[in-house]
């Protein structure tokens, strides 16, 4: 007999991401869906009820011998979270729980924060409505620290794929994540964080009858483990006091030598010198977010053409300043210029030749790219409602921000040769402690290449690749977008045996065998994640 709060689910057949881009069949009768909406329950009841019936599933899935993970927004451009078997889509879990001083650790408290600075969320919680909930309807406010280019992903997707932002010194979404109720089987359910940063109370985690585990190593390995560690039911964020961000666009810098030194060592005083009329940053109006945005074709040496820099700086609110998530969408600078994409795919229709993909691409990227915005806004004000579908591809990968300049001359030298058609983004991003987390250099910089879902775009996504490993320049790619050039060569190459023997140890020690075989899936089996 199936439990209250869950239905038996029949995904499409073949199902498609939620940008369109691949497709998958699961096995028919092993999926579910786990919702809220049929009994007079408190929020604390269904929030437990939908534990129990998360192991519930997990034991089903146990009992017939096939593979399980957990769907939510359908957001990544890979199969990572895709396996042979059944999905459980967990969307539907969407509470949002306030903290009070009696559900934080004692120590947590010694640091100086409270609890107005945590939030306990539940897994198919979007973006979206974190960002409604802090921004908005809370009061105070507050808001995340970091977002990705968009807000349609759920916050255990988000966080599990390794969505980066591009904020320069407080590290990516996963970063602000400070506890996890992690799902381990059918009888088996854990509340993990770090030894090092207590932050739930023994209330706490008797409210949600999980077995306490404080483990840096363990809780680094499950922070990006796309479903290969269980189902997580709800995390735990650290948010901020609401803050805006003030955006700037320069479009007259010169691409030059030194001004690719001083992004390589992040010399915010030579950036200042460098790029015309970049504000300095000072307390109250403070560089927060930065990121490039290229033209492959038009950029060169000791020249302004297709170079634009976005600049973000953390300004207070002023009194009477009312947030708002409407009204006309003007899409973020990067990484998603879902505009000019579908501009090209009009224009280009079946001519593929490289000076027409050239001239037309350049000529929608200038189009394109838009001028700051003039008015201070919120994070969620500014990274919202945008959404690929079909024939739109977003390839991303990672680099030590010390070697963006040579990484940048190879991307030239890779259009200069083979047509791309699409635009390069690079974000800053702090560099993270997850295990797998892709943004694991000190200084990482993300270069972004949004463009065309066609064979010669993904030809020079793997030869962008290939140069990166001739030149000895380390890399890593994003789990969550496309990573076809992944295998298991490259996976140990990136994290290294060591790490990569870490994640594999803590996940036995996380799962039973039989739990294991649940979470496995393909991917993993490419990557050389499995034994």
């Amino acid at each position: 007999m199936i439990p209250p709060g869950i239905k038996s689910y029949k995904p499409d057949a073949p199902w498609k991401n939620v940008h369109e881009n691949f497709t998958h069949t699961f096995t028919p009768g092993c999926s579910w869906l786990l919702h809220h909406n049929d009994a007079p329950l408190s929020e604390s009841e269904l929030y437990k009820r939908a534990t129990e019936n998360i192991k519930w599933v997990i034991g089903q899935a146990v009992k017939k011998s096939v593979t399980l993970r957990a769907v939510g927004a359908n957001w990544s451009f890979s199969p990572v979270a895709m396996c042979e078997g059944g999905m459980l889509q967990t969307k539907g879990l969407d509470l949002i729980f306030n903290i009070n001083n009696t559900l934080i650790a004692p120590e947590y408290i010694q640091t100086g924060k409270t609890h107005k600075d945590l939030l306990f969320a539940e897994c198919g919680v979007q973006i979206s409505r974190l960002n409604r909930e802090l921004e908005i309807d809370r009061s105070p406010a507050r808001c995340i620290r970091a977002s990705g280019g968009s807000n349609g992903q759920t916050v255990a997707g988000c966080i599990s794929t390794g969505t980066h932002g591009a904020a320069l010194f407080t590290g990516a979404v996963h970063d602000a994540v400070v506890g996890i109720h992690l799902i381990t089987g059918p009888d088996t359910h854990v509340w993990l964080e770090r030894a090092s940063y207590p932050v739930a109370s023994d209330k706490f985690i008797k409210w949600l009858g999980a077995t306490p585990l404080r483990d840096d190593a363990l809780f680094n390995a499950a922070l990006v483990s796309f479903g290969s560690f269980g189902i997580i039911h709800g995390v735990m964020l650290e948010t901020e006091p609401l803050f805006l961000l003030k955006e700037y666009r320069i479009s007259n810098a010169v691409y030059s030598d030194e001004l690719m030194k001083a992004f390589s060592k992040l010399d915010v005083p030579k950036l200042t010198q460098l790029l015309p009329g970049m504000p300095a940053s000072v307390p109250g109006h403070e560089l927060y977010h930065m990121e490039i945005n290229l033209n492959p074709y038009t950029i060169k040496k000791n020249s302004t053409e297709g170079l634009y820099i976005f600049l973000f700086y953390k300004v207070p609110v002023p009194p009477g300043h009312v947030v708002d998530h409407g009204g006309t969408h003007a899409p973020a600078p990067s990484p998603e210029f879902i505009w000019m994409m579908k501009g090209l795919l009009t224009l280009l229709g079946s001519k593929k030749s490289y000076s027409v993909i050239k001239k037309l691409t350049s000529s929608e990227f200038e189009k394109n790219i838009r001028p700051a915005t003039p008015e201070a806004k919120s994070i969620g004000a500014i990274f919202r409602d945008t959404r690929f579908t079909g024939n739109i591809a977003s390839f991303a990968f990672a680099i030590s921000t010390a070697d963006l300049p040579v990484t940048l001359e190879e991307i030239r030298k890779e259009v200069a040769e083979n047509a791309f058609a699409g635009a390069v983004a690079v974000r800053f991003v702090k560099g993270t402690r997850a295990t797998l987390g892709f943004t694991k250099f000190e200084n990482t910089s993300v270069v972004e290449m949004d463009g065309l879902d066609s064979k010669g775009n993904h030809a020079v996504f793997n030869n962008i690749i290939q140069r990166l490993e001739t030149q000895q320049i380390p890399f890593s790619i994003h789990w969550g977008k496309l990573n076809a050039p992944l295998n298991k060569g490259r996976t140990k190459d990136i994290y290294g045996v060591d790490k990569i023997k870490a994640w594999k140890q803590s996940r036995v020690q996380l799962l039973s065998p039989a739990a294991q075989a649940v979470f496995s899936n393909p991917f993993m089996e490419k990557c050389g994640l499995l034994d």
